[in-house]
C-alpha cells in the first residue's frame, strides 16, 4: 500500500471549513484514504513549516509527502529562541530569506534520510520562498494549489508570504519603514478580498471540500501514473 505523510498546516489538516458541510469526509486527507491509500497527518493548524519536519523525524520512509507549505513567520520566535538566527533588529526581506534558508536546510536533512520518497510541495497558505527553495529542495512535483483556486483576477496579484502573519510585521525589530508595511497589509488585504468572492474559499480563508476533491482526484492521478 502507497504510504503517504502530510506536511503542513491547517489546510493539510483533515477537517473542513465548508459551512455548509460540517463534516471533515470531504477533506483530501480522507479522499485518499478511501482511495486506499495509507496516510499519516503530520499537520497541525496554524503550525508553521517546522511542525512537520520535526514531529516526523523518526517516522518510517514513506512514499510520498504531500508538503502543504505555509508561511515562514509562522516559524519566527523559534528561529529567535531556538535557532538564535537574529541578534538584533533585521530587515523582512532578510528575515524572510534567512528562516527560509533555515527550514529548507532542516527539510533537506529530514527527506535525505529518505532515499526514495517523492515530495509533492503545493503552495497553499503560502508560496515558497527562492532561491533558497531551488538550492535546497528538489520536490518530485510542484503545484500551486492557491493559484489554481484563484479567479482570472485573483490570479493576478503578487505572491504574498504574510497572509496569517502580516501582525508581526508591526515588531519593532523589524526595520522596514511604515510604507513598506503598509504596501505589505494592502497586499494581504487583496488576497483577502479575492478570497471573500471567491467560493472555492467558504470561510474565505481555507479550501472548500470541492477544492479538496479535485485536488484528491489530482494527487490520485500523479500516484497512479508514477506506479505504472
Amino acid at each position: 500500500m502507497t504510504k503517504i505523510y502530510f506536511w503542513g498546516d491547517s489546510w493539510a489538516s483533515p477537517t473542513t471549513y465548508d459551512i455548509k458541510n460540517a463534516t471533515d469526509k470531504g477533506h483530501s486527507y480522507n479522499l485518499l484514504r478511501q482511495y486506499g491509500y495509507d496516510l499519516t497527518n503530520y499537520a497541525q493548524g496554524g503550525a508553521g513549516n517546522f511542525h512537520s519536519i520535526y514531529v516526523s523525524r523518526n517516522a518510517l520512509e514513506p512514499d510520498y509527502i504531500v508538503w502543504f507549505h505555509t508561511e515562514m513567520l509562522r516559524d519566527l520566535d523559534l528561529m529567535v529562541n531556538k535557532f538564535k538566527l537574529f541578534d538584533g533588529p533585521w530587515y523582512l526581506e532578510n528575515g524572510l530569506h534567512a528562516i527560509a534558508k533555515k527550514i529548507y536546510e532542516l527539510a533537506a536533512e529530514r527527506l535525505g534520510r529518505w532515499q526514495n520518497t517523492k515530495l509533492i510541495l503545493l503552495q497553499g497558505q503560502s508560496p515558497v520562498v527562492d532561491p533558497e527553495f531551488s538550492q535546497l529542495i528538489q520536490p518530485y512535483i510542484t503545484k500551486n494549489w492557491r493559484y489554481d483556486l484563484y479567479s482570472d483576477e485573483g490570479k493576478k496579484l503578487d505572491p504574498c508570504y504574510f497572509l496569517s502573519t502580516y501582525y508581526k510585521i508591526k515588531s519593532s525589530q523589524i526595520l522596514d519603514n511604515a510604507e513598506e508595511k503598509k504596501k505589505i497589509v494592502g497586499l494581504v488585504d487583496k488576497h483577502y478580498t479575492e478570497m471573500t468572492m471567491n467560493h472555492y474559499f467558504p470561510d474565505n480563508a481555507h479550501p472548500s471540500d470541492t477544492a479538496h476533491k479535485q485536488l484528491a482526484e489530482w494527487l490520485h492521478s500523479v500516484f497512479q501514473t508514477n506506479n505504472q
